[in-house]
């Protein structure tokens, strides 16, 4: 899946647009299901965190190019192309 992190108010986390309930103290976990299950096509995780706050996104392209499908190669090319900066690793 897609997974983007942005600065948010408060914890909020969406799969596929669909808000989820997160359990704070159980977060870590929690996200690694959501963010391995291949049904989960994009991931959107909002944290009050400093470094985000201006501006900041992360966005994690888990296996671009490899065999995800074209469907997720079409949806990593458009976060691609609207990205500042690129940092593949």
């Amino acid at each position: 899946s897609v997974t983007r992190l942005r600065y948010g108010d408060k914890l909020a986390v969406k799969v596929d647009e669909r808000p989820i309930d997160v359990a704070r103290d159980q977060i870590k976990s929690q996200l690694k299901t959501i963010i391995r299950n291949p049904k989960n096509k994009e991931v959107d995780i909002e944290m009050p965190k400093e470094i985000l706050e201006k501006g900041l996104e992360i966005i994690d392209l888990p296996g671009f190019g490899e065999i995800n499908g074209q469907e997720y190669d079409r949806m990593a090319t458009r976060e691609i192309q609207e990205a500042d900066i690129i940092l593949y690793i």
